[in-house]
């Protein structure tokens, strides 16, 4: 939220929280001017958001296009991963890891 509030502070911002027996989903999405570079940087935010979404053992996508919005979906189990967990997908990921910057349609 507070990178919608900082890229795109006139949108309309939407959170979905959504769980079962395994996994909770969190997904942000605007309607905002969306991705206006040419390739994806990984600035602090997303870097943060990359950071905590990895130590947990959870997934993010970000999707994103000019005059489309953004939307950035974090998926995290909610049992502790185990180190077993962790080999298999790394303790972080990495800007490569949330798919480059998918654009709608992709």
């Amino acid at each position: 939220m507070t990178n919608a509030a900082k890229h795109a502070p006139d949108a309309t911002v939407t959170v979905r929280l959504d769980a079962d027996d395994e996994w909770i989903t969190l997904e942000v999405s605007d309607d905002g001017p969306g991705w206006t570079g040419p390739e994806p940087v990984a600035g602090s935010g997303i870097t943060n958001m990359l950071d905590r979404i990895g130590a947990v053992g959870g997934s993010f996508d970000m999707c994103s296009a000019p005059g489309q919005g953004t939307r950035i979906e974090a998926v995290v189990p909610l049992a502790k991963p185990t180190a077993e967990d962790r080999a298999a997908t790394g303790s972080r990921l990495t800007l490569a890891g949330i798919s480059a910057l998918r654009r709608p349609g992709d």
